[in-house]
Order: C-alpha cells, then sequence, then structure tokens
C-alpha cells in the first residue's frame, strides 16, 4: 500500500490559486480517504469525503459542517498518531486554535494547514513501511521453504539437494506446469 507522503503547504497554496481551488479541493479529499484507509479498521469510524462535505453539507448547515468536519478529523488524526505512537502534537485544539483563533494573526490558518499535512504525511509514511514490512515477511513463501532447508531445517539424508536462495538475483518460484517460473524478490 502506497499512501500519499509529498503534502506540503506552499504546493498546495500555489496550486489551489493556480488551479482556482480544484488542487485544494483534490489534497484535502485525499486526507479524508487516507485517514480512513489508515485508521478505520482500528476506530471503526469513517469520515465523509471532503467534495461531500464542500458541495453539499457545507451549504444546508451555512457552514458548521465544515467546523464540524475539521474538528472530528484532527481529533482523528491525533487519535490514530498517539495510537501508533509517533511523537507529533496534533488533535482537535490544533484546528480550534490555529484555524480559527489563529486566523486573527492572519498566519494561523496556514499553521494548521502545514501542521494537518505534516501529520498526514507521517501517519502515510509510517503505514506505507508497515505494509511494505509485512509484505517482506509474506514475500515467498519457497524462499522461506527454501532458506528452512538450507540451514539445516527438514533436509533428509538422500533427499535431492536443492539450491538455496541466498536473497541474490532471480530464484525459481514453486513449480507451475512443466517449468518454473523465474521472479525478483522484494526486497
Amino acid at each position: 500500500m502506497q499512501l500519499k507522503t509529498n503534502r506540503g503547504l506552499i504546493k498546495y497554496v500555489l496550486l489551489s490559486i493556480i488551479t482556482l481551488g480544484i488542487y485544494g479541493l483534490v489534497v484535502m479529499s485525499s486526507v479524508s480517504t487516507d485517514i480512513n484507509t489508515i485508521a478505520s479498521r482500528y476506530d471503526g469510524k469513517k469520515t465523509m469525503h471532503f467534495c461531500l462535505l464542500v458541495f453539499l453539507v457545507s451549504w444546508l448547515t451555512l457552514g458548521i459542517g465544515v467546523l464540524v468536519w475539521h474538528h472530528r478529523i484532527c481529533a482523528r488524526i491525533g487519535n490514530e498518531l498517539d495510537r501508533r505512537g509517533i511523537g507529533y502534537s496534533f488533535g482537535a485544539g490544533t484546528f480550534w486554535g490555529w484555524e480559527i483563533l489563529g486566523a486573527l494573526i492572519a498566519v494561523g490558518p496556514f499553521i494548521y494547514l502545514h501542521k494537518l499535512f505534516k501529520a498526514m504525511n507521517l501517519l502515510s509514511e509510517d503505514t506505507t513501511r508497515k505494509a511494505e514490512k509485512k509484505e517482506q515477511a509474506n514475500a515467498c513463501f519457497f524462499c522461506a521453504r527454501m532458506f528452512s532447508r538450507s540451514i539445516g531445517g527438514g533436509e533428509r539424508e538422500g533427499a535431492r539437494k536443492r539450491k538455496s536462495y541466498n536473497g541474490e538475483g532471480e530464484h525459481p518460484r514453486p513449480f507451475r506446469g512443466k517449468e518454473y517460473v523465474i521472479h525478483k524478490p522484494r526486497l
């Protein structure tokens, strides 16, 4: 699983201006989608898609829905950071402090967006790293089987010796039809 880890404030602001806000919608939509991918299996919640919020809910609730959405997503991101043991301070207080009260000093909303993107980048990196470790552990049953035999686990005398795989180059996968299929291991 590869999640976006390149969210940044300067790119967000400049491309949102150039695309008349469309890039901002895309980025915030990816934030809502990514937090659902990252956290839903642990907290059982599902964050509303940002486009649905902007085009429907915000009009019906006179903007209050946007405040509630930001409060909830920030709290959810903060809880997931804590659950994973990532040492970054972020939560609903970040939204209310920087986005709402920080608007009085004009730079507060930018600081909030920077912190939001940094928190999501950290979560995405952690999720991607854990998914890659899991893939490596389950990479190739044949490699594990050959490795266990090469170190003496289960090899019987008189049995046909197999060439052990040392982790470099190509190696055969289990027999398919009349030939071995060659693949490169993922490291």
